[in-house]
């Protein structure tokens, strides 16, 4: 997840954290918008899905960082 800045990392991650709908036709825009592979977006997104609703993103930065 190199390629991306924390802030448009933070911004998928929420989008698909809060919409169970967020999937491939998201991540194909953004993977052209941002040229960027569509398979990074998707783990940001699959890792969202699949957090708990009550984890925050600043719990998964923290976690992320260290």
């Amino acid at each position: 997840m190199s390629e991306l800045s924390d802030g448009i990392t933070e911004l998928i991650w929420k989008a698909a954290h809060n919409n169970k709908k967020y999937g491939l036709e998201e991540a194909k825009v953004l993977s052209v918008t941002l040229k960027v592979p569509v398979q990074t977006i998707m783990k940001i997104v699959s890792h969202a899905q699949r957090t708990p609703k009550g984890v925050d993103w600043n719990i998964v930065k923290s976690r992320r960082s260290n």
